[in-house]
């Protein structure tokens, strides 16, 4: 190997593995602001303290989120979240391609979705 090739199979080793990152990441992303957004709804439709909250959720949601973990948790964000949710059911094209079946995440919620008929129809 001469020092041109050691130079073109670094570069290609690094974009591969850089674009593969950005993937992982990009899926990743997006499944956490699907699961902030179900939770939201969920909690919404069904919470048992909501009356207390009200209007106020968001707000409160994210005070209480940006002192726990900082920024990137803005009310809109959040409200951007829920309506992604409601729009867009994607849990199990994103578990069936992040190969998720193994994560504690995609355990709940397969079980919570009752996703097991069509995740035994995919091959993991």
């Amino acid at each position: 190997m001469n020092y041109v090739s050691l130079v073109e199979a670094v570069s290609q080793a690094h974009e591969q593995t850089q674009s593969q990152a950005t993937q992982s990441i990009n899926v990743a992303l997006t499944l956490r602001n699907w699961l902030i957004g179900y939770y939201i709804f969920e909690y919404q439709q069904n919470g048992q303290d909501r009356a207390k909250y009200g209007e106020k959720l968001l707000e409160n949601l994210s005070k209480d989120l940006k002192k726990k973990l900082g920024r990137g948790f803005g009310w809109r964000s959040l409200e951007m979240s829920r309506l992604f949710y409601q729009r867009y059911p994607i849990m199990q094209s994103l578990i069936a391609q992040l190969d998720f079946t193994k994560s504690p995440i995609s355990q709940s919620l397969i079980a919570k979705f009752s996703l097991n008929q069509q995740f035994s129809v995919w091959r993991f």
